[in-house]
């Protein structure tokens, strides 16, 4: 059965009606901590596995908070799960690291394992996928979220994952959010919108990259023209009826 809390970015718990849900995640505090890093980054939602210490497996998937919500917070949905595929708690392990980009011998060195045991995990990881590479496998763990937390091994963790960053900000060994951190996992900021168009203005096209750059340049005009038509129009709608008669 799956249930859910908003984590505010202050590590409050809003448990809605569902009390334990709360006290679960207060007795796992690291799922606050991963959520309250989940609101620093703008990926839409996070999801991994996540073995609390009794031994039971819970997949948890992290997104936005409600936006009648007060103040920026996670969704936390909590399902009890047992690992997907049959894969067992080891291979999840390379999943991970080979979502991460790591190669069998920066996984071996991670796990203190031999490149021969990581090669054999991740022939077995791709069977039970049923892929036919890693960025295959590592395609399919992302999208499903085939990953763990906390991440496995002691070395710096790999940013370019949501789950990576989530556990570096918790563990405290991220850095500030913008510097380095990927484009994705950025703060939250709303941006225009830009579309453009290549055009050959050289070589034997050239005369039709110029067509298609004055056609592209006149539709702008056009455009820009209906827009200020549009919003003069909502103006005067809004107007009282003696404003407009004057």
């Amino acid at each position: 059965m799956c249930r859910s809390a908003v984590v505010h970015a202050d590590g409050w718990v809003d448990g809605f009606d569902a009390p334990d849900t709360a006290r679960y995640l207060h007795a796992n505090p690291k799922l606050i901590e991963y959520a309250r890093a989940f609101t620093e980054c703008e990926a839409a939602s996070g999801r991994f596995f996540w073995k609390d210490p009794d031994g039971r497996w819970v997949h948890v998937c992290l997104s936005e908070a409600p936006p009648d919500m007060h103040g920026v917070g996670a969704l936390v949905t909590l399902t009890p799960a047992a690992l997907p595929e049959r894969l067992t708690p080891r291979e999840l392990d390379v999943l991970t690291l080979m979502a991460g980009g790591l190669s069998n011998q920066e996984i071996a060195a991670r796990l203190i394992a031999s490149n021969r045991t990581v090669s054999t995990h991740v022939e077995h990881i791709l069977g039970k996928l049923r892929q036919t590479s890693r960025a295959g496998a590592a395609g399919v763990a992302v999208d499903r979220g085939y990953l763990r937390l906390p991440l496995p091994g002691r070395e710096t963790p790999p940013l370019g994952l949501t789950v990576g960053f989530l556990h570096a900000r918790a563990e405290g060994a991220a850095p500030s959010v913008g510097a380095t951190a990927p484009s994705s996992l950025r703060p939250r900021v709303r941006r225009p919108l830009r579309i453009g168009s290549a055009f050959p203005l050289g070589g034997p096209a050239s005369n039709d990259g110029r067509e298609m750059l004055n056609g592209s340049a006149l539709a702008c005009v056009q455009s820009a023209a209906h827009i200020r038509r549009d919003a003069a129009a909502q103006r005067s709608d809004g107007e009282p009826a003696d404003n407009r008669a004057r």
